[in-house]
């Protein structure tokens, strides 16, 4: 989807799979949304309709959003453990990779794969 009109109505919606949850040892890699919502996987709603995607600032405001909501759904960070560490990357980078994907905005995608 290449129109920013369209795209700037609409929510992306994070969600972490149980496959990466801190507290789930079962590795769950294909489920969908409506899936992930009904095993009470944490989601948080990222509303964009008040930027305008079709320029820089709202690209990168949006960005610092989905950023901000996939380390919010994936809970605190915890250094002090190597296992939990990688886990908690590992759920950062499926959900922000999953909102990047979703929104389906070039310019978003250009932002978030360098």
């Amino acid at each position: 989807m290449n129109n920013p009109q369209l795209c700037n109505s609409l929510l992306a919606t994070l969600v972490v799979f149980a496959a990466y949850a801190p507290t789930s040892s079962a590795i769950v890699k294909h489920q969908s949304v409506k899936q992930a919502f009904a095993t009470g996987a944490p989601a948080v709603t990222v509303n964009f309709s008040d930027l305008d995607v079709a320029r820089g600032p709202g690209v990168e405001t949006l960005y610092q959003r989905l950023r901000t909501a996939a380390k919010a759904v994936c809970g605190t960070k915890d250094t002090r453990n190597l296992t939990a560490l990688q886990e908690w990357r590992a759920c950062y980078k499926q959900a922000l990779d999953g909102a990047v994907e979703k929104v389906n905005i070039d310019r978003l995608d250009e932002l978030h794969n360098g």
